[in-house]
């Protein structure tokens, strides 16, 4: 019989088995089953919810700064600008905020969420400018009478003035009251970015204040309101409640931890968790939580509760049924076990056996005698293992080569993290700058000096190679001088190249440092040798020149000297320049001499 068949057998008593389990423990053990389940769910929508709310924010976010672009925006600055009238379209101010108020309608009538656009203009008093709401049961989007600001609008103002160009500032959630008391409170969120003029400073402020109501009623209707939903700053303080598909304030002061701390214990410095506990009122309950930072800025949590009996009435329905069906399938399951544990058990022991002994000793001992599908499972364990060592001869191989290569290099090699931790370094680089856990550190400062190419300019931090490999720059041949201590300046080239990792992003560099210390000598015995060089030219034409003067000199004092003959006088006088024309002349043999070696 094929091993599968028995193994099939061999399954159908194991679930005979936990059948008859599951009838004897059947509450218990579906229970097991089922909560895993509930509290992923629980999971689930939470993360749901809080998604949906990060995909609104962002999608706020957009509209806020798309509409910020606006035309009309810069064509109003203009007119302020040049005295009330846009030199560029010829419209008034006025003309320009009437534009915007249009336009502010249209951006609202498509979107339901969208409960009032304002622009706030900045100056010697902060002011309303345009204002258009959403108002009735319709929802009819109009322009509104401009009202007085309020200091919450005045830290609305402050926090978007001080936001770079692409950023808009979010608020907490609010509630606020309708007209009508019968009403609940609207919850809102102010969102606010700068308007900007052409060279950058602040004329206005672009507010937009959003409804939650249709987001989370799409939430609503997407993941049912049978549990209660709380949505919170992770930090603790609660932002608003969410029961029985209603959105309610939440109670100030009080803390989310306070009131679920095994849930809070649970999630640690997780993103999300799930558990079960005794409420206050003695019930069990079971909660999630999920928690992330959103465009809002804020780090926020969604806490889902739902009462633990509802997770578990599956397991209240099955529980009388499994117990009858658990003692059928136990007796057959018995009879069944019995007659193939025996046939079943024996090749899969020793095929344990065999694997067991290779994970001791690293070496294979198949049994033999084996028939069937143990013995091609026992002939493909062993193929594998045959191929696991052979590849691993040849890594180690590999590997042995790269190290003797790196290790025997004559250039320095370094490799550091996209922290700039150093990971390796060859024996070449610890004998030039030490040891590869001290580089860089305050006691390796004190002992290495680095100097730029000149070798006498100290070489700033952040023009080291080490710092800029760590920025993922890639150079060639940067030159640089390191003394240690009160040793000879060694000269160096370095050279470095990015190392990616396999998304892309920066894992770290190879800096490859090259002595030049050697090159740089015989570089400067050349130039010297080419300056002698250059000398001795220069000295063997001025000795010729001098060579050729002397001997005309030489020829008239001779001829000077026949015709002062017995003139004593005169004779000492051409007797001593002739003497000093012999010094001369060997002076300019001596410069011959010394141009010609």
């Amino acid at each position: 019989m094929r091993l599968w068949v028995r193994l099939t057998l061999a399954m159908t008593g194991l679930v005979l088995c936990v059948v008859a389990a599951v009838g004897v423990l059947a509450y218990y053990n579906i229970g097991r089953a089922v909560v895993p389940n509930g509290l992923m769910q629980l999971v689930g929508n939470a993360k749901a919810r809080l998604s949906g709310f990060e995909s609104i924010l962002r999608v706020v976010r957009n509209e806020v700064l798309s509409t910020r672009s606006l035309s009309a925006h810069q064509g109003w600055i203009r007119a302020r600008l040049n005295g009330g009238v846009d030199p560029q379209d010829g419209l008034s101010a006025d003309a320009w905020r009437r534009h915007l108020a249009d336009d502010y309608a249209a951006v609202m009538g498509a979107k339901q969420g969208f409960a009032e656009f304002r622009l706030i203009v900045t100056g010697d008093r902060d002011r309303e400018l345009v204002r258009v709401v959403r108002e009735g049961t319709e929802g009819r989007v109009g322009a509104a009478a401009l009202t007085e600001l309020t200091p919450r609008d005045e830290e609305l103002l402050r926090r978007a003035r001080a936001l770079p160009a692409d950023e808009v500032y979010f608020s907490p959630i609010r509630f606020e009251q309708p007209s009508d008391a019968a009403m609940p409170a609207v919850p809102l969120i102010s969102v606010a970015a700068p308007v900007r003029g052409p060279s950058g400073e602040a004329f206005g402020v672009l507010v937009l204040e959003f409804d939650l109501r249709p987001t989370f009623e799409r939430l609503r209707a997407a993941l049912g309101n049978d549990t209660e939903v709380y949505f919170v700053d992770a930090s603790g303080p609660y932002l608003m409640n969410y029961s029985g598909g209603r959105i309610m304030p939440a109670e100030s002061g009080r803390l989310w931890q306070q009131d679920y701390p095994k849930l809070a214990a649970s999630l640690g410095d997780k993103q999300g968790t799930a558990t079960v506990f005794d409420a206050a009122d003695g019930r069990r309950t079971a909660a999630a939580i999920v928690v992330a930072p959103l465009t809002s800025g804020l780090r926020t949590g969604v806490i889902e509760i739902e009462p633990f009996d509802r997770i578990m009435a599956p397991a209240t329905a099955l529980q009388s049924s499994g117990i009858v069906v658990a003692l059928f399938g136990a007796i057959g399951a018995v009879l069944l076990a019995a007659l193939l544990s025996r046939s079943l058990a024996r090749p899969i022991g020793q095929i344990s056996a065999a694997v067991d002994g290779f994970a001791r000793t690293g070496r294979l001992a198949m049994p033999t005698g084996l028939s069937g599908e143990p013995k091609i499972l026992a002939a493909a364990f062993a193929k594998v293992v045959d191929e696991i060592e052979q590849t691993g001869a040849a890594l180690r191989g590999k590997s042995e080569l790269l190290d003797k290569t790196i290790a025997s290099m004559a250039d320095a090699v370094v490799v550091i993290d996209a922290e700039g931790q150093r990971v390796f370094a060859n024996p070449t680089c610890v004998a030039l700058f030490g040891a590869a856990a001290e580089i860089g550190s305050e006691r390796w400062k004190t002992k290495y000096k680095r100097y730029l190419g000149d070798g006498v300019t100290p070489m700033p931090d952040e023009q080291s190679p080490s710092w800029r490999a760590r920025r993922g720059e890639s150079f060639d041949n940067v030159e640089l001088g390191i003394r240690h201590a009160d040793e000879v300046l060694v000269q160096l080239v370095a050279s470095c190249r990015p190392i990616e990792n396999p998304d892309g992003t920066f894992g770290g560099s190879v800096i490859v440092y090259r002595d030049v210390t050697a090159l740089r000598e015989a570089e400067r015995q050349l130039r010297q040798s080419q300056k002698m060089q250059v000398i001795g030219q220069l000295t063997g034409g001025v000795a010729h020149d001098l060579n050729n003067i002397l001997t005309v000199v030489t020829g008239g004092i001779e001829m000077l000297a026949e015709g002062v003959a017995g003139k004593p006088a005169l004779e000492e006088v051409a007797a001593i320049v002739d003497q000093a024309i012999g010094r001369a002349s060997d002076l300019t043999n001596g410069l011959l001499s010394f141009s010609r070696k």
